[in-house]
């Protein structure tokens, strides 16, 4: 308090006496010690500690797991680049980081797989527990949770098929048969798979990523990432889901980190240009927030890479874009479309009316075919069943439709029969029936070959070519069903099957401007939506069809080297000093190998080719594996929206996206029930606890109640115990209210 007050020029000094100095804690004379004289240097006693660390002759330490892990590490970590250890201390915080215990999981995961692998600890007593009878119910279980997600169906179905399989004798045990248990195990069969997926990517050389968005029913926008690729064992192209991620914003900078975090997922850092396997193809739908030239997703990955990348349109996409834009020509085919509509909406929602509709065709002897509508996706099957289901129905709809109109007393619902009945009558009507139908069906058999997996570049400009040839055929004779009208209906009494159909008579075929403008329409457009295909290198990809070679040795000597000159000048980034000196050679030994084999499928027997791993073809088999891995159509894509509306379902709206890229990699990726094998899933599941697992857990057993020492000797049955201490109770309450009143009185 003396340093408050106010003191006296003339006070004396005061005579208290300063304290000492605190005496300084053995911490700060080490902190002091640690700077001035202490020498800190790598400890050998350090490796035994931490052997994952690996020490070069200048002290610079690295993590050799991260190392093996470059995607699930932390690539900035002074451990992962390297950096001279002085303090133990660094070793710690590196043992505990979350992304050192994700590349630690990934590598005891590895160890699992081989089985002749030496496991500590925790995971060696898991294992061992494992091994000493439980391996056949945990492949029941897995078996189960695995029919479970290939079947699309929700988690909880797993506890409810365990309690059948237990009525049903099984031995199951009573532990892991859960809903809790069934994510557990699916999570496992997924990693199972991915791990695989990881492991074939490594060996492949080229891969192709595709890519496409949709809504799920909880409104959230997913983008789907897949890749195609040569399968290092079968040689032969597949396609895999990479990842399915949420877009937070749907622009192209959105779109694009979606593709990149998947990619991530399989460790293919996008970014990277010297990362393998090498980007050969991006396939997209035609959006333009995708092919936009500037700014699209696919202009930002192929500024990624350094070298040629293709970019495809989805050829089944452009099919259908070549059929709409024919249609735009001919106005008439908008009200046809719109009649087919109408047609569905009259029936689809009334069982009353489809049955009467029934009754009439069974009284005509035909065949119903249900209307379906016509939907608004890229293919044009829909149409086609939509188009042939009025042609079958069409006399039994006619009658069904002039009953509604004599009897129905519903004055909508006959308005709704008079217009369509007015419009199906028509003479233009049933003849454009005919022609669509005649054009459909040749462009649903392109559409169905466009949707194949395996389908090669090459296989386009063949079936294009083919298709155009059909509809330009058609601008001299008519189609089958269109010859069909023709020769059924009655100009003299204007009827078409007993129906009498209203408007001007159809001109002779010749003469009949309209449908042949129409025919030479579609075949343009779709010959235009397909011009890109003679652009390189997609066209010099197409001299591997050995089935246009020529048949002369002097001419099949010259055939195709130019466009193999072309291929490798395309892709000298990436191709070998080897391999371009060798491939032109290997070129004319390949063509004389296959002019024998022209029989086969190019793909099955260009797949021999590179299971024969012979030296003589060593070279162009990287340009054999790059037209493998080079994918046209994204048919995979729109069927992975359709397995992730079957597994996401509105009662199943709040699903995580964990949850939801398991089961989808399953539906997917994974193999048949009968084939699927649990042994990589169950030791994965084994190996991802922190701790040993519990693979069985004891009953908790009730402690049994002592009697106390005043009835211990009395043998009184239990519901008397209960009626004797209610009695004893109240006789203490009556004792102490007694006091109570003596003491107050």
């Amino acid at each position: 308090m003396e340093r408050f007050l106010i003191k006296s020029p003339n006070a004396k000094p005061s005579s208290k006496v300063e304290e000492p100095p605190p005496k300084k804690s053995k911490k700060d004379y080490d902190k002091k010690y640690d700077t001035l004289k202490r020498k800190r240097a790598f400890q050998d006693a350090w490796l035994k500690e931490f052997p994952w660390l690996r020490v070069d002759d200048k002290a610079a330490g690295t993590c050799k797991i991260c190392r093996q892990f470059p995607m699930l590490a932390d690539q900035k970590c002074g451990l992962y680049i390297g950096q001279i250890i002085s303090r133990k201390d660094t070793l710690y915080a590196h043992e505990k980081s979350a992304k050192h215990a994700s590349c630690k999981l990934k590598s005891d995961r590895e160890k699992l797989k081989n089985t002749n692998t030496k496991f500590e600890g925790d995971l060696e007593k898991t294992v061992q527990k494992y091994n000493e009878g439980q391996t056949d119910k945990f492949k029941m279980l897995f078996h189960t949770a695995f029919g479970v997600a290939k079947n699309r169906k929700p988690f909880s179905d797993y506890e409810y098929i365990c309690s059948i399989q237990k009525k049903n004798g099984l031995d199951l045990g009573s532990d892991h048969l859960n809903r809790k248990a069934c994510v557990e195990f699916v999570k496992s069969i997924s990693e199972s798979l991915h791990d695989t997926l990881v492991s074939k990517l490594k060996q492949a050389k080229f891969y192709t990523v595709m890519s496409d968005s949709s809504t799920d029913s909880s409104i959230v926008d997913q983008e789907c990432v897949l890749v195609r690729f040569v399968d290092p064992d079968t040689k032969s192209p597949v396609t895999s889901i990479a990842s399915i991620e949420a877009l937070h914003t749907p622009d192209a900078n959105g779109v694009f980190s979606a593709i990149k975090n998947g990619l991530k997922t399989i460790d293919i850092d996008i970014e990277n240009r010297d990362s393998k396997p090498v980007l050969a193809c991006i396939n997209m739908d035609g959006a333009s927030v995708n092919m936009g030239a500037k700014n699209g997703v696919a202009k930002k990955i192929s500024d990624c890479v350094n070298h040629k990348v293709i970019v495809t349109h989805c050829v089944a996409h452009r099919l259908e874009l070549g059929v709409l834009d024919a249609a735009k020509t001919e106005s008439y085919l908008e009200q046809f479309e719109s009649t087919i509509k109408r047609i569905y909406r009259f029936y689809s929602p009334s069982p009353k009316r489809r049955a009467h509709l029934c009754s009439i065709s069974e009284v005509l002897d035909k065949d119903l075919i249900m209307y379906s509508d016509i939907k608004s996706i890229r293919w044009v099957s829909s149409k086609r069943r939509a188009v042939n289901a009025v042609v079958q129905d069409y006399e039994a709809t006619v009658m069904h439709l002039e009953q509604v109109i004599e009897t129905s007393k519903k004055t909508d619902e006959k308005s709704q029969a008079k217009k369509i009945h007015s419009d199906i009558t028509q003479v233009k009507f049933v003849k454009y029936m005919h022609l669509m139908l005649d054009i459909l069906r040749h462009v649903t058999s392109v559409s169905q070959l466009f949707q194949l997996n395996d389908l090669l570049i090459f296989e386009i400009q063949e079936a294009v070519n083919t298709l155009y040839t059909h509809l330009h055929a058609m601008t001299v004779t008519p189609g089958e069903s269109l010859q069909e009208f023709y020769d059924t209906f009655d100009t003299d009494a204007r009827l078409y099957k007993g129906v009498k159909l209203n408007g001007p008579l159809p001109k002779v075929f010749a003469e009949d401007n309209d449908i042949i403008r129409f025919l030479r329409n579609i075949s343009q457009d779709i010959l235009h939506r397909f011009s890109n295909l003679s652009d390189v290198p997609i066209v010099n990809f197409s001299v591997f069809d050995f089935r246009l070679w020529p048949n002369s040795l002097d001419d099949l000597s010259v055939y195709g080297n130019a466009d193999i000159v072309s291929l490798v000048q395309c892709y000298e980034n990436i191709l070998s000093e080897e391999d371009k000196a060798n491939i032109p050679s290997e070129w004319q030994q390949l063509k004389v190998r296959l002019s024998m084999q022209k029989s086969g499928h190019p793909l099955a027997v260009l797949t021999q080719i590179l299971q024969s791993n012979e030296k003589t073809f060593v070279h162009i088999a990287t340009l054999i594996e790059m037209l493998f891995a080079i994918s046209p159509s994204t048919a995979e894509c729109e069927r992975s929206f359709s397995s992730m509306n079957l597994i996401k379902t509105p009662s199943r709206s709040s699903m995580s996206q964990a949850n939801l890229l398991n089961q989808m990699r399953i539906v997917m990726s994974g193999p048949s029930l009968e084939e699927f094998d649990p042994t990589d899933s169950v030791l994965y599941w084994l190996g991802s606890s922190k701790g040993s697992r519990h693979l069985t857990h004891k009953p908790k057993s009730k402690k049994p109640v002592e009697p106390s020492s005043s009835s211990a000797n009395i043998d009184i049955e239990p519901e008397q115990q209960d009626t004797q201490l209610i009695n004893d109770t109240r006789a203490k309450l009556k004792e102490k209210l007694a006091k109570d009143q003596c003491s107050v009185q």
